[in-house]
């Protein structure tokens, strides 16, 4: 885990790695409408379609490395974001989530907004977020989020 020594983390370093292309690959069989929810994810993507259509999606945080399995949540971030931005266009708003427990269940509540983007291209943050080296695992600095950070339910007040 010598590779995360020395590397700043912040929501700008994933949304600039989010906007790097990626490998395509060719499907030979149609697409399945079945969507995988993995048991343990720090943040959620709800997009609004504009075919009045709600997706959800999770961050895959857990990397499987030939040292063993890690969580790497900003990797799970950059996911999300890069799919985002792969589907500008087709949606009228997607917001990003996460959560604040220790251990994030995808039962548990997704209370604050991390990052959220509009069909103009506006795009508003929050900012912060920053992620830590934990034993070897990249997770998200939860004391700074909370600290920072309203629960969306205390802005409409």
């Amino acid at each position: 885990m010598e590779f995360f020594k020395g590397i700043e983390y912040d929501a700008r370093a994933a949304i600039n790695a989010a906007k790097q292309p990626t490998r395509k690959y060719e499907r030979d069989q149609q697409k399945t409408v079945e969507v995988w929810k993995p048991q343990y994810a720090r943040f959620k993507a709800v997009i609004y379609f504009r075919n009045n259509q709600n997706r959800y999606f999770y961050s895959y945080d857990t990397v499987n490395s030939p040292d063993g399995n890690f969580l790497d949540e900003y990797v799970g971030l950059k996911k999300l974001l890069r799919m985002i931005l792969n589907k500008k266009g087709e949606y009228k708003n997607a917001v990003i989530y996460g959560q604040i427990d220790e251990i994030p269940n995808t039962t548990n509540n997704y209370c604050y907004q991390i990052a959220k983007f509009d069909y103009y291209g506006n795009f508003k943050e929050n900012k912060f977020l920053n992620f830590e080296n934990k034993n070897g695992n990249l997770k998200l600095d939860l004391a700074r989020l909370k600290m920072g950070s309203k629960l969306i339910t205390d802005d409409k007040k």
